[in-house]
């Protein structure tokens, strides 16, 4: 057996993903942010990179229940 060959989780989360640094008050701000709306915050961050690229509008409605 290889030591490939075993489950990493941590390895799994990360693959054809990269970081993202923040500033940690922003940070602390988001993570609570996610807390009261009970969402992932990968998952919130994610929508929110991906809007603001894909979005040509100036006015953007971000469905945070949705995610």
């Amino acid at each position: 057996m290889k030591l490939g060959d075993f489950e990493d989780p941590v390895l799994n989360e990360r693959c054809n993903k990269g970081p993202v640094y923040l500033n940690r008050h922003l940070l602390k701000n988001f993570v609570n942010f996610c807390k009261e709306q009970e969402k992932d915050p990968q998952t919130v961050a994610e929508y929110l990179i991906n809007l603001g690229i894909h979005t040509a509008e100036k006015r953007v409605f971000i469905d945070i229940k949705n995610l």
